[in-house]
């Protein structure tokens, strides 16, 4: 009786552990916000616009135009218009994201060897039209 009442016990602790460990992993996941942004501190008639389309496509209007993937709080490039005249290793790079509902912001994750979208992600982001 008191082995069967042990098992169920840990039995027990295990499931509490494991609907904690859920709860807290479902709540903490980031969705990338796909939308057209302008650079923090342009006007919203801005030349600087970015759009990034739920479809993994993205276009920096007038500049360079791509394919990216997100995994997670990691952003990365895989194709890019510009950055592949550059160079054909430039077209790929990985960078971090944040998106605190107001700025988007990027930080590279390693030397994104195209330098003018290097340039370019460094700089904070805000949804066009706010």
């Amino acid at each position: 009786m008191i082995m069967r009442t042990s098992i169920g016990r840990i039995a027990l602790m295990g499931l509490a552990v494991v609907s904690l460990v859920g709860a807290c992993s479902s709540g903490s996941k980031s969705t990338f916000p796909t939308d057209k942004y302008i650079q923090v501190g342009d006007s919203p008639n801005s030349q600087a616009i970015l759009e990034f389309k739920a479809d993994g496509t993205y276009e920096f209007v007038g500049f360079d135009h791509g394919t990216y993937e997100v995994s997670g709080n990691v952003f990365t490039y895989e194709t890019s218009s510009y950055c592949k005249g550059i160079s054909p290793d430039a077209e790929k790079a990985s960078y971090t994201w944040t998106w605190n509902g107001t700025i988007l912001h990027f930080a590279p994750k390693g030397i994104d060897k195209c330098t003018d979208r290097a340039r370019a992600s460094a700089i904070d982001w805000k949804k066009a039209g706010t």
